[in-house]
């Protein structure tokens, strides 16, 4: 169940289409299953192999995938011998080997006498999709849990000593490792990583935690993207799943460094985080910097990590978490019997289609309830949507159900336009979606609406065009509307859009380009729906202080009206402009385009 948010709220503001960076959040511990190892292949014949220090690679097939890992172990080892082990996890497109290179956590383990394990991610590029909430990283976590298994019966390996580390997008897999296997590890350093889906994480134990980040970080920055939450929201986070004090201490190790450091947690426990300034995608005391932004000698990231491992064995408490507000006894749903997210899956068209879906606690089962499809856009994900868009939250406050569709392909697109030639049927999806969630829970069929962002926003555009039987209503952003003169709806359908005028991506003003596909200026398609809709032809046109100009049309068909928001300083992204003149809280356009879809309700 998702929490309060009582941590700090982000604001993004970067284009979806563009990912330097796929790195997401944990799902929730009890949710943690995996199937235990297959038969481990080449040359995992007995622990005795382990006796003498050095590499050995590790050939292991789960579910029918060959997966590798590297298992360093340091001199003096011995199976007779309790001893350490750390897990050091490489970021996105790279390898194992360099993250040892970069780590040079080897060294360290033979200077001071712990096992490392470096495993190796797949798909192409290398990507540890574990980091990503969901069906899709289950792989990646059942890898995990085959590792563990293996080593703890292959090696001495003490239980109340196992840790994790990585970089990048492998730091993010030691977040999600923190959730699924709090019960595991004793402590994980993530260096320069993210944490989406950090009001999610149940972990079941306290665990410590140390993070390391640098403040000119581009690729996962410090305050957060589209796609990434602040790396403080999620410390705190941190800080308060394991009951810490709220005010951390905030001290310089020199003049580059500032350390936070939460305490009075539970017992054996501490959340530590060192922000470096100068520092951009780089893991600490080495050369390698991903992104050009400079590294760091100030401090050697290995060193600090293995001093706070050594000095943080595993506890044997519990989170035991603060006692819940009273709630409404249930959602009287038997696939989604309680509230908050669910990640589920239906047929359609033949093919299993997924789905990420919030259910706020203000409702009843008795009572009729607003359901709004909020698609993703091209490359993106269900998961990142609701982090982008922040309409969980929106309806949390306002009492209506949302549902965040997923896409197929690769990269993941919805078919907004109705001669793609794909094969996929996402019109029917969206159909079927609603007629399960119909039987599931009390929907009021009068009040099912539909956003989406750039090709979800084109999404949206298409249900009001093949869909006005079911969608009450729709506000795209950024979106591309393909053959949007072919456009021929049952009936009148109300339209609220924004688009800012500075995108490159779906320029405002159209293409024209010959050879491509086609799109229309957005002022031309808005008038096209307002003629679609049989509205009053003059809009209504205002300016606000030159960065944003509205044009409104009324006196339409059924009370179908059509807005349309330019915005002048924006680009492709869901929308930061404030109507103060200054860059906005997108809660300001969820609360506008709640406000359109309350005021029309499906005729």
């Amino acid at each position: 169940m998702k929490s309060q948010r009582r941590f700090q709220k982000f604001t993004f503001a970067l284009a979806l289409t563009i990912s330097t960076a796929i790195l997401w959040g944990c799902r929730p511990a009890a949710e943690q299953i995996f199937t235990p190892a297959s038969p481990v292949a080449s040359e995992t014949a007995a622990s005795g192999q382990y006796e003498h220090p050095g590499d050995t690679q590790i050939f292991m097939r789960l579910e029918g995938v060959e997966r590798t890992f590297l298992v360093h172990i340091p001199p003096g080892y011995h199976s007779g011998t309790l001893t350490p082990l750390v897990f050091n996890i490489h970021g996105r497109t790279d390898t194992a080997e360099h993250q040892q290179e970069i780590s040079q956590m080897n060294a360290k383990a033979d200077e001071v006498g712990f096992i490392v394990i470096t495993p190796q991610a797949e798909d192409d590029p290398p990507t540890w999709w574990g980091a990503v909430p969901g069906a899709i990283g289950a792989p990646d976590i059942a890898f995990f849990g085959g590792m563990l298994e293996y080593l703890q019966s292959e090696l001495s390996i003490d239980p109340a000593r196992i840790y994790a580390t990585g970089f990048s997008n492998g730091a993010s897999m030691t977040n999600r490792l923190a959730c699924a296997f709090s019960d595991v590890f004793a402590a994980v350093a993530p260096v320069s990583g993210g944490h989406v889906g950090y009001y999610d994480c149940e972990a079941a134990q306290p665990i410590s935690i140390l993070a390391i980040h640098g403040l000119e970080d581009t690729i996962i920055p410090f305050e957060g993207n589209e796609i990434n939450p602040p790396v403080l929201a999620w410390v705190e986070a941190w800080a308060e799943r394991n009951q810490c004090d709220s005010t951390p201490k905030v001290d310089s190790p020199n003049e580059e460094i500032t350390r936070q450091t939460w305490g009075d947690c539970l017992p054996g426990v501490d959340v530590a985080l060192y922000a470096i300034a100068n520092a951009g995608h780089t893991w600490p005391g080495s050369e390698f910097v991903a992104d050009g932004n400079g590294t760091t000698t100030a401090i050697n990231a290995t060193d600090i990590i293995w001093d706070f491992f050594a000095a943080h064995p595993k506890t044997a408490g519990k989170i035991t978490p603060p006692a819940p507000s009273p709630t409404p006894p249930g959602t009287g749903s038997a696939a989604y019997p309680t509230y908050g997210d669910h990640f589920s899956t239906i047929s359609s068209g033949g093919i299993k289609r997924t789905f990420k879906l919030h259910i706020p606690h203000r409702y009843a089962s008795d009572t009729a309830t607003a359901l709004v499809l909020n698609f993703h856009g091209r490359t993106s994900n269900a998961f990142a949507q609701e982090q982008l868009s922040e309409f969980s939250l929106l309806a949390d406050e306002q009492g209506f159900i949302v549902v965040y569709p997923q896409a197929t392909g690769s990269p993941s697109t919805w078919e907004d336009f109705p001669e793609s030639g794909s094969g996929v049927d996402d019109v029917q999806f969206t159909r079927d979606l609603i007629a399960h969630l119909s039987i599931e829970l009390n929907i009021d069929p009068a009040r099912i609406y539909a956003t989406g962002l750039s090709n979800g926003g084109g999404m949206a555009n298409r249900l009001a065009c093949d869909l006005a039987d079911r969608i009450a209503a729709i506000a795209p952003i950024a979106g591309g509307y393909y053959d949007w003169e072919k456009c021929t709806p049952s009936r009148p359908v109300p339209v609220i859009a924004f688009h800012g005028q500075r995108d490159e991506i779906i320029p405002y003003y159209g293409t024209n380009l010959e050879g491509v596909v086609n799109l229309p200026a957005l002022p031309i398609w808005a008038a096209d729906w307002a003629a679609r809709n049989q509205c009053a032809p003059a809009p209504k046109h205002t300016s606000t202080g030159g960065v944003i100009t509205t044009d409104s049309w009324s006196h339409c068909a059924n009370g179908a009206d059509v807005v349309l928001y330019s915005l002048t300083m924006e680009g492709h992204y869901w929308p930061i402009t404030t109507f103060g003149g200054d860059v906005f809280d997108p809660t300001t356009v969820n609360d506008l385009i709640w406000e359109f879809f309350t005021a029309h309700p499906m005729p």
